[in-house]
Protein backbone atom coordinates (compact mmCIF):
# COMPACT_ATOMS: atom_id res chain seq x y z
CA UNK A 1 0.00 0.00 0.00
CA UNK A 2 1.22 3.44 -0.87
CA UNK A 3 1.71 6.12 1.67
CA UNK A 4 -1.37 8.29 2.08
CA UNK A 5 -1.32 11.63 0.32
CA UNK A 6 -4.39 13.65 1.30
CA UNK A 7 -5.29 16.48 -1.08
CA UNK A 8 -8.66 18.23 -0.92
CA UNK A 9 -9.76 15.69 1.70
CA UNK A 10 -9.07 12.68 -0.57
CA UNK A 11 -6.21 10.13 -0.53
CA UNK A 12 -4.81 10.59 -4.03
CA UNK A 13 -1.97 8.08 -3.61
CA UNK A 14 -4.12 5.41 -5.33
CA UNK A 15 -5.14 7.61 -8.28
CA UNK A 16 -3.89 6.05 -11.52
CA UNK A 17 -3.12 9.53 -12.88
CA UNK A 18 -1.21 10.62 -9.85
CA UNK A 19 2.47 10.89 -10.46
CA UNK A 20 3.87 7.58 -9.26
CA UNK A 21 7.43 8.70 -9.66
CA UNK A 22 6.97 11.44 -7.14
CA UNK A 23 7.33 14.57 -9.09
CA UNK A 24 6.83 16.63 -6.09
CA UNK A 25 8.49 19.84 -5.36
CA UNK A 26 8.03 20.48 -1.70
CA UNK A 27 4.33 19.97 -0.99
CA UNK A 28 3.27 20.35 -4.61
CA UNK A 29 2.06 17.19 -6.39
CA UNK A 30 1.37 16.93 -10.07
CA UNK A 31 -1.38 14.99 -11.75
CA UNK A 32 -0.91 13.31 -15.11
CA UNK A 33 -4.60 13.27 -16.03
CA UNK A 34 -3.85 14.53 -19.54
CA UNK A 35 -0.78 12.34 -20.02
CA UNK A 36 1.74 14.91 -18.89
CA UNK A 37 2.28 16.76 -15.68
CA UNK A 38 0.26 19.79 -16.63
CA UNK A 39 -2.01 19.84 -13.56
CA UNK A 40 -1.13 20.59 -10.02
CA UNK A 41 -3.21 18.17 -7.99
CA UNK A 42 -3.93 20.74 -5.27
CA UNK A 43 -5.44 23.07 -7.89
CA UNK A 44 -7.75 20.48 -9.45
CA UNK A 45 -10.16 19.87 -6.57
CA UNK A 46 -12.90 18.34 -8.72
CA UNK A 47 -10.98 15.87 -10.83
CA UNK A 48 -12.78 12.63 -11.58
CA UNK A 49 -10.82 10.62 -9.06
CA UNK A 50 -11.51 13.06 -6.19
CA UNK A 51 -15.20 13.26 -7.13
CA UNK A 52 -15.39 9.46 -7.31
CA UNK A 53 -13.79 9.06 -3.88
CA UNK A 54 -16.10 11.68 -2.38
CA UNK A 55 -19.11 9.88 -3.84
CA UNK A 56 -17.84 6.55 -2.51
CA UNK A 57 -17.54 8.13 0.96
CA UNK A 58 -21.08 9.52 0.61
CA UNK A 59 -22.33 6.11 -0.48
CA UNK A 60 -20.60 4.47 2.46
CA UNK A 61 -22.17 7.04 4.81
CA UNK A 62 -25.61 6.43 3.22
CA UNK A 63 -25.05 2.70 3.50
CA UNK A 64 -24.28 3.07 7.21
CA UNK A 65 -27.34 5.30 7.64
CA UNK A 66 -29.45 2.75 5.74
CA UNK A 67 -28.17 -0.07 7.98
CA UNK A 68 -28.96 2.05 11.04
CA UNK A 69 -32.35 2.78 9.50
CA UNK A 70 -32.98 -0.93 8.97
CA UNK A 71 -32.10 -1.61 12.61
CA UNK A 72 -34.32 1.25 13.76
CA UNK A 73 -37.08 0.04 11.43
CA UNK A 74 -36.85 -3.46 12.91
CA UNK A 75 -37.03 -2.01 16.43
CA UNK A 76 -40.00 0.14 15.40
CA UNK A 77 -41.77 -2.90 13.93
CA UNK A 78 -41.38 -4.74 17.23
CA UNK A 79 -42.59 -1.69 19.15
CA UNK A 80 -45.50 -1.28 16.71
CA UNK A 81 -46.51 -4.92 17.20
CA UNK A 82 -46.46 -4.41 20.97
CA UNK A 83 -48.48 -1.22 20.67
CA UNK A 84 -50.90 -2.92 18.28
CA UNK A 85 -51.36 -5.78 20.75
CA UNK A 86 -51.94 -3.32 23.60
CA UNK A 87 -54.33 -1.38 21.38
CA UNK A 88 -56.30 -4.55 20.64
CA UNK A 89 -56.48 -5.29 24.37
CA UNK A 90 -57.75 -1.77 25.07
CA UNK A 91 -60.26 -2.00 22.22
CA UNK A 92 -61.56 -5.29 23.66
CA UNK A 93 -61.77 -3.74 27.14
CA UNK A 94 -63.58 -0.71 25.76
CA UNK A 95 -65.97 -2.97 23.86
CA UNK A 96 -66.68 -5.00 27.00
CA UNK A 97 -67.14 -1.87 29.10
CA UNK A 98 -69.46 -0.44 26.43
CA UNK A 99 -71.54 -3.63 26.61
CA UNK A 100 -71.61 -3.37 30.40
CA UNK A 101 -72.59 0.30 30.17
CA UNK A 102 -75.37 -0.53 27.72
CA UNK A 103 -76.60 -3.27 30.07
CA UNK A 104 -76.46 -0.85 33.02
CA UNK A 105 -78.43 1.70 31.01
CA UNK A 106 -81.03 -0.95 30.15
CA UNK A 107 -81.15 -2.07 33.80
CA UNK A 108 -81.46 1.54 34.93
CA UNK A 109 -84.32 2.11 32.48
CA UNK A 110 -86.04 -1.05 33.75
CA UNK A 111 -85.58 0.09 37.33
CA UNK A 112 -87.01 3.51 36.49
CA UNK A 113 -90.04 1.89 34.86
CA UNK A 114 -90.36 -0.42 37.87
CA UNK A 115 -90.28 2.58 40.19
CA UNK A 116 -92.91 4.36 38.08
CA UNK A 117 -95.10 1.25 38.13
CA UNK A 118 -94.60 0.89 41.88
CA UNK A 119 -95.57 4.55 42.40
CA UNK A 120 -98.69 4.11 40.28
CA UNK A 121 -99.47 0.89 42.13
CA UNK A 122 -98.98 2.66 45.47
CA UNK A 123 -101.33 5.43 44.35
CA UNK A 124 -103.89 2.88 43.20
CA UNK A 125 -103.60 0.84 46.40
CA UNK A 126 -103.73 3.94 48.55
CA UNK A 127 -106.86 5.08 46.72
CA UNK A 128 -108.42 1.61 46.99
CA UNK A 129 -107.56 1.38 50.69
CA UNK A 130 -109.00 4.83 51.30
CA UNK A 131 -112.20 3.85 49.49
CA UNK A 132 -112.45 0.60 51.50
CA UNK A 133 -111.68 2.46 54.70
CA UNK A 134 -114.37 5.02 53.88
CA UNK A 135 -116.82 2.18 53.12
CA UNK A 136 -116.05 0.46 56.42
CA UNK A 137 -116.50 3.74 58.26
CA UNK A 138 -119.80 4.27 56.48
CA UNK A 139 -120.91 0.70 57.28
CA UNK A 140 -119.90 1.15 60.88
CA UNK A 141 -121.85 4.41 61.00
CA UNK A 142 -124.91 2.66 59.52
CA UNK A 143 -124.61 -0.20 61.99
CA UNK A 144 -124.36 2.25 64.89
CA UNK A 145 -127.45 4.11 63.67
CA UNK A 146 -129.38 0.86 63.37
CA UNK A 147 -128.14 -0.20 66.76
CA UNK A 148 -129.55 3.02 68.22
CA UNK A 149 -132.89 2.25 66.54
CA UNK A 150 -132.80 -1.29 67.91
CA UNK A 151 -132.09 -0.34 71.52
CA UNK A 152 -134.98 -1.76 73.54
CA UNK A 153 -136.71 -3.57 70.64
CA UNK A 154 -136.15 -7.04 72.13
CA UNK A 155 -135.34 -8.42 68.68
CA UNK A 156 -138.81 -7.72 67.27
CA UNK A 157 -137.90 -4.93 64.89
CA UNK A 158 -137.45 -5.46 61.20
CA UNK A 159 -133.68 -5.11 61.56
CA UNK A 160 -133.21 -7.76 64.17
CA UNK A 161 -136.05 -10.27 63.73
CA UNK A 162 -135.10 -14.00 63.74
CA UNK A 163 -131.63 -13.58 62.26
CA UNK A 164 -133.14 -12.79 58.87
CA UNK A 165 -133.33 -9.11 59.46
CA UNK A 166 -131.52 -6.48 57.56
CA UNK A 167 -128.88 -5.89 60.27
CA UNK A 168 -127.56 -9.44 59.94
CA UNK A 169 -127.54 -9.25 56.18
CA UNK A 170 -125.74 -5.92 56.39
CA UNK A 171 -123.08 -7.29 58.75
CA UNK A 172 -122.42 -10.38 56.61
CA UNK A 173 -122.17 -8.41 53.39
CA UNK A 174 -119.90 -5.75 54.87
CA UNK A 175 -117.59 -8.44 56.22
CA UNK A 176 -117.44 -9.94 52.71
CA UNK A 177 -116.52 -6.49 51.33
CA UNK A 178 -119.85 -5.86 49.61
CA UNK A 179 -120.73 -2.27 50.45
CA UNK A 180 -123.58 -2.03 47.92
CA UNK A 181 -125.88 -3.35 50.63
CA UNK A 182 -125.53 0.01 52.40
CA UNK A 183 -127.37 1.69 49.55
CA UNK A 184 -130.30 -0.74 49.86
CA UNK A 185 -131.36 0.61 53.28
CA UNK A 186 -131.72 4.19 52.08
Amino acid sequence: MNKEIIIDGVNVAECMHFDKVSYSFGNTYYCMCDGNMSYICQENSNCYYKQLKRKEEECEAYKMEAEEGIEINAELKVALKEISFENQKFCYQIEEQTKQLDQLKADNLSLKRGIEIAKESDKYLASKLKTENDNYKKALQEIREIQKDCDGCNGDCCYCYSGSGWIFKLSDEVLKGNFEVLNERN
